[in-house]
């Protein structure tokens, strides 16, 4: 019987040859579900362009998000993301025409952009590189673009909050706004290389209160920042980031007298004073910002 031996180089000539054969990754976008010991997680994957990826993930019941900026590689039908300070990589099996989850070995959804027509009552919140981003839309023309440097206070950074008020246009699945130049999707858009979650209900268009529209903080030099905002006369949405990766989102309602807020959430309810341009609750208090302050 005689042996054939294949040459190395055929080798790497079939490689080559076969590899444009797999699913091209840059400028495509995936989603998947999967049933974890948190809960239930939404996942959406932004492949860019050939270098940069991004994985957006949210547990449902518990409003949690982790966002996770880095760059990707191929190696056959391996897709291997990586980034500074991940814990570790994260994988996924490209075919000839689908991209698999790699622990549950599922196909996952292709998604494609999104044309709206009107950003009006949306809230977008991503965390990169150690820095909080939050654009919110409380009209059909104004955006206002709140900014945390330095989540973590690592030493010797400069760290704390800028904000920044533009008008916007929309073109189909297309946004400008100030900086921000973004493609639209159902629940995420894409901004340069990075994803960033949608995270509130539309605001209330009618009535009116000296609350709505009013962003609050929080958050000092030992413990992480946080973002309240009376997106209506009854209605709130608060921001709390937990780490460098993970921040939280609720959603509750609330009534005001004049004196005191009582908040409800998540079945708990609890009054607070309100002292001037600031408050308590949950042992966090929450500070009205003035500079621009209130959503236009």
């Amino acid at each position: 019987m005689k042996r054939i031996l294949i040459p190395l180089a055929a080798l790497m000539v079939s490689s080559c040859i076969i590899d444009p054969l797999y699913i091209q990754m840059p400028g495509t976008y995936w989603s998947y579900d999967a049933e974890t010991s948190s809960g239930h997680v939404e996942a959406r994957v932004i492949f860019e362009d050939d270098v940069h990826a991004s994985v957006l993930q949210i547990v449902e019941d518990s409003g949690t998000s982790q966002t996770q900026h880095g760059t990707y590689t191929t190696d056959g039908h391996r897709v291997i993301l990586s980034g500074e300070g991940w814990s570790n990589n994260i994988q996924f099996v490209r075919t000839f025409s689908h991209l698999k989850n790699n622990s549950t070995n599922r196909n996952m959804s292709p998604l494609r952009p999104k044309s709206w027509e009107s950003m009006a009552g949306s809230v977008w919140c991503t965390l990169e590189n150690g820095n909080m981003r939050v654009a919110m839309f409380p009209d059909g023309s104004k955006c206002l673009q709140a900014g945390f440097k330095n989540v973590s206070h690592e030493e010797g950074v400069p760290y704390g909050w800028e904000w920044k008020t533009s008008d916007y246009s929309l073109s189909g699945s297309h946004l400008t706004a100030g900086n921000i130049k973004a493609t639209l999707f159902h629940d995420f858009m894409v901004v340069d290389t990075l994803g960033v979650f949608m995270c509130s209900n539309p605001f209330e268009e009618n009535a009116t209160n000296e609350l709505k529209n009013t962003v609050w903080t929080c958050g000092g030099v030992s413990s992480y920042p946080g973002l309240l905002i009376f997106t209506g006369t009854k209605t709130f949405t608060r921001i709390l980031v937990a780490s460098k990766l993970i921040y939280q989102v609720k959603e509750g309602t609330y009534s005001f007298d004049g004196a005191s807020i009582t908040f409800n959430m998540d079945g708990k309810q609890e009054t607070c004073p309100l002292s001037g341009d600031r408050f308590t609750w949950y042992e966090k208090t929450f500070t009205r910002n003035s500079t621009p302050g209130s959503l236009p």
